[in-house]
Protein backbone atom coordinates (compact mmCIF):
# COMPACT_ATOMS: atom_id res chain seq x y z
CA UNK A 1 0.00 0.00 0.00
CA UNK A 2 1.01 3.10 -1.16
CA UNK A 3 2.38 5.30 2.48
CA UNK A 4 4.33 7.77 3.71
CA UNK A 5 7.04 7.27 7.13
CA UNK A 6 7.48 10.51 9.14
CA UNK A 7 10.35 9.87 11.97
CA UNK A 8 10.79 12.88 14.03
CA UNK A 9 14.07 11.39 15.26
CA UNK A 10 13.49 11.63 19.28
CA UNK A 11 13.11 9.21 21.92
CA UNK A 12 9.52 8.16 21.55
CA UNK A 13 8.46 4.76 20.20
CA UNK A 14 5.00 5.96 19.86
CA UNK A 15 3.21 5.99 16.46
CA UNK A 16 0.60 6.48 14.27
CA UNK A 17 -1.13 4.07 11.20
CA UNK A 18 -3.63 7.30 9.46
CA UNK A 19 -6.26 5.92 6.86
CA UNK A 20 -7.79 8.48 5.09
CA UNK A 21 -11.87 8.76 4.22
CA UNK A 22 -13.06 8.51 0.75
CA UNK A 23 -11.24 11.04 -1.77
CA UNK A 24 -8.07 11.46 0.61
CA UNK A 25 -4.74 10.28 0.35
CA UNK A 26 -1.70 10.24 2.58
CA UNK A 27 -1.62 13.73 3.21
CA UNK A 28 -5.00 14.02 4.54
CA UNK A 29 -4.69 13.40 8.13
CA UNK A 30 -1.29 14.71 8.47
CA UNK A 31 -1.87 17.83 10.43
CA UNK A 32 -4.54 15.86 12.64
CA UNK A 33 -1.60 13.20 13.96
CA UNK A 34 0.70 16.02 14.31
CA UNK A 35 -2.06 17.83 16.52
CA UNK A 36 -2.80 14.75 18.68
CA UNK A 37 0.69 13.56 19.14
CA UNK A 38 3.69 16.08 18.29
CA UNK A 39 5.94 13.45 19.23
CA UNK A 40 4.79 10.32 17.52
CA UNK A 41 5.85 8.58 14.53
CA UNK A 42 3.65 8.15 11.64
CA UNK A 43 2.99 6.12 8.78
CA UNK A 44 -0.18 7.58 6.70
CA UNK A 45 -1.69 5.47 3.69
CA UNK A 46 -3.15 5.81 0.64
CA UNK A 47 -6.28 3.41 -0.29
CA UNK A 48 -5.96 1.87 -3.67
CA UNK A 49 -9.36 2.00 -4.92
CA UNK A 50 -10.10 4.00 -7.00
CA UNK A 51 -14.26 5.01 -7.06
CA UNK A 52 -15.39 7.21 -9.55
CA UNK A 53 -11.05 9.01 -8.94
CA UNK A 54 -11.66 9.38 -5.54
CA UNK A 55 -9.02 6.90 -3.41
CA UNK A 56 -10.91 4.21 -0.92
CA UNK A 57 -9.63 1.74 1.13
CA UNK A 58 -12.04 -1.09 -0.11
CA UNK A 59 -14.67 -1.40 -2.47
CA UNK A 60 -18.06 -0.50 -2.16
CA UNK A 61 -21.47 -1.76 -3.75
CA UNK A 62 -23.42 1.58 -3.35
CA UNK A 63 -23.50 4.17 0.03
CA UNK A 64 -23.49 2.19 2.77
CA UNK A 65 -23.11 -0.96 1.59
CA UNK A 66 -19.84 -2.72 1.49
CA UNK A 67 -17.93 -5.51 -0.95
CA UNK A 68 -17.42 -7.51 1.79
CA UNK A 69 -15.17 -9.96 -0.70
CA UNK A 70 -12.96 -7.26 -1.61
CA UNK A 71 -13.09 -5.64 2.07
CA UNK A 72 -12.20 -9.29 3.54
CA UNK A 73 -9.45 -9.38 0.88
CA UNK A 74 -7.84 -6.42 1.85
CA UNK A 75 -7.73 -6.67 5.63
CA UNK A 76 -5.89 -9.78 4.49
CA UNK A 77 -3.51 -8.24 2.58
CA UNK A 78 -3.02 -5.37 5.02
CA UNK A 79 -2.25 -7.90 7.95
CA UNK A 80 0.61 -9.31 5.45
CA UNK A 81 2.00 -5.54 4.59
CA UNK A 82 1.96 -4.31 8.17
CA UNK A 83 4.18 -7.23 9.34
CA UNK A 84 7.01 -6.34 7.06
CA UNK A 85 6.18 -2.52 7.83
CA UNK A 86 6.95 -3.03 11.53
CA UNK A 87 10.33 -4.63 10.40
CA UNK A 88 11.21 -2.37 7.83
CA UNK A 89 10.73 0.91 10.05
CA UNK A 90 11.38 -1.55 13.27
CA UNK A 91 8.29 -0.83 15.16
CA UNK A 92 6.35 -3.21 17.49
CA UNK A 93 2.33 -3.58 17.65
CA UNK A 94 2.11 -1.92 21.31
CA UNK A 95 3.81 1.04 20.58
CA UNK A 96 1.31 2.18 17.45
CA UNK A 97 -2.14 3.50 17.69
CA UNK A 98 -4.67 3.73 14.36
CA UNK A 99 -6.83 6.76 13.69
CA UNK A 100 -9.03 6.88 10.84
CA UNK A 101 -11.77 8.77 9.59
CA UNK A 102 -15.02 7.39 7.44
CA UNK A 103 -14.01 4.99 5.12
CA UNK A 104 -10.53 4.50 6.75
CA UNK A 105 -12.13 4.40 10.18
CA UNK A 106 -14.34 1.49 8.50
CA UNK A 107 -11.36 -0.38 7.11
CA UNK A 108 -9.32 -0.05 10.57
CA UNK A 109 -12.97 -1.48 12.35
CA UNK A 110 -12.95 -4.25 9.75
CA UNK A 111 -9.02 -4.94 10.44
CA UNK A 112 -9.13 -5.26 14.79
CA UNK A 113 -12.04 -7.28 14.13
CA UNK A 114 -10.39 -9.65 12.07
CA UNK A 115 -7.03 -9.39 13.75
CA UNK A 116 -5.64 -9.26 17.23
CA UNK A 117 -2.35 -7.47 17.74
CA UNK A 118 -1.61 -5.21 20.99
CA UNK A 119 -2.28 -1.67 19.30
CA UNK A 120 -2.02 1.16 21.74
CA UNK A 121 -5.16 2.34 20.84
CA UNK A 122 -7.81 3.12 18.02
CA UNK A 123 -9.33 6.44 17.45
CA UNK A 124 -12.39 6.19 14.91
CA UNK A 125 -13.96 9.00 13.37
CA UNK A 126 -17.56 8.72 11.79
CA UNK A 127 -17.04 5.13 10.87
CA UNK A 128 -20.63 2.27 10.52
CA UNK A 129 -20.26 -1.53 10.74
CA UNK A 130 -18.06 -3.16 8.62
CA UNK A 131 -19.18 -6.59 8.80
CA UNK A 132 -20.42 -8.72 11.46
CA UNK A 133 -19.13 -12.50 10.47
CA UNK A 134 -16.74 -14.10 12.38
CA UNK A 135 -16.83 -11.87 15.50
CA UNK A 136 -15.11 -13.50 18.41
CA UNK A 137 -13.44 -12.37 21.74
CA UNK A 138 -10.14 -10.33 21.26
CA UNK A 139 -6.92 -11.48 23.49
CA UNK A 140 -5.67 -7.81 23.29
CA UNK A 141 -8.53 -5.37 24.49
CA UNK A 142 -7.36 -2.62 22.49
CA UNK A 143 -9.22 1.12 23.82
CA UNK A 144 -10.98 2.68 20.93
CA UNK A 145 -12.98 6.16 20.78
CA UNK A 146 -15.59 6.30 18.32
CA UNK A 147 -16.67 9.70 17.29
CA UNK A 148 -19.69 10.09 15.26
CA UNK A 149 -22.47 12.83 14.67
CA UNK A 150 -26.12 12.39 15.42
CA UNK A 151 -27.38 13.98 12.21
CA UNK A 152 -24.94 12.07 10.00
CA UNK A 153 -26.25 12.06 6.33
CA UNK A 154 -24.20 9.07 5.67
CA UNK A 155 -23.56 7.05 8.99
CA UNK A 156 -27.26 6.34 10.49
CA UNK A 157 -27.45 5.89 14.51
CA UNK A 158 -28.05 2.93 14.76
CA UNK A 159 -25.14 1.99 12.50
CA UNK A 160 -22.95 3.99 15.10
CA UNK A 161 -24.50 2.20 18.26
CA UNK A 162 -24.31 -0.91 16.42
CA UNK A 163 -20.34 -0.90 15.62
CA UNK A 164 -20.05 -0.37 19.56
CA UNK A 165 -22.13 -3.23 20.60
CA UNK A 166 -20.15 -5.38 18.25
CA UNK A 167 -16.61 -4.33 19.30
CA UNK A 168 -17.88 -4.95 23.31
CA UNK A 169 -19.02 -8.02 21.98
CA UNK A 170 -15.25 -8.80 21.47
CA UNK A 171 -14.24 -6.99 24.29
CA UNK A 172 -12.86 -4.22 23.36
CA UNK A 173 -13.37 -1.02 25.85
CA UNK A 174 -15.41 1.36 23.87
CA UNK A 175 -15.87 4.82 24.50
CA UNK A 176 -18.19 6.98 22.49
CA UNK A 177 -18.85 10.67 21.45
CA UNK A 178 -21.66 12.36 19.50
CA UNK A 179 -21.71 15.76 18.30
CA UNK A 180 -23.82 17.57 15.51
CA UNK A 181 -21.30 18.32 12.65
CA UNK A 182 -23.02 15.79 9.67
CA UNK A 183 -20.36 14.06 8.41
CA UNK A 184 -17.74 16.58 9.11
CA UNK A 185 -14.57 16.36 11.86
CA UNK A 186 -14.89 19.33 13.81
CA UNK A 187 -12.97 21.26 16.04
CA UNK A 188 -14.21 20.40 19.13
CA UNK A 189 -14.41 16.60 18.36
CA UNK A 190 -10.62 16.78 17.60
CA UNK A 191 -10.28 18.15 21.06
CA UNK A 192 -12.13 15.59 22.37
CA UNK A 193 -10.19 12.89 20.74
CA UNK A 194 -6.73 14.31 21.60
CA UNK A 195 -7.77 14.32 25.68
CA UNK A 196 -8.98 11.04 25.41
CA UNK A 197 -5.56 10.22 23.96
CA UNK A 198 -3.48 11.52 26.31
CA UNK A 199 -5.01 9.13 28.63
CA UNK A 200 -4.19 5.88 26.63
CA UNK A 201 -0.38 7.02 25.22
CA UNK A 202 2.79 5.79 26.95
Amino acid sequence: MIHIFQDNLNETSRTMLLFHGTGGDEYDLISLSQYYDSQAKRISFRGEVKENGMNRFFKRLQAGVFDQEDLRQRVDQFEVDIHKLLKKYRLAYQDIGLVGYSNGANFIASYLLRYDHPYQYAILHHPMIPHQDGLQERNHKVPILVLASDNDPMVSLSQTLGLKQILERCQFKVDMKFYHHAHSLSQIEASDAKVWLQQHIQ
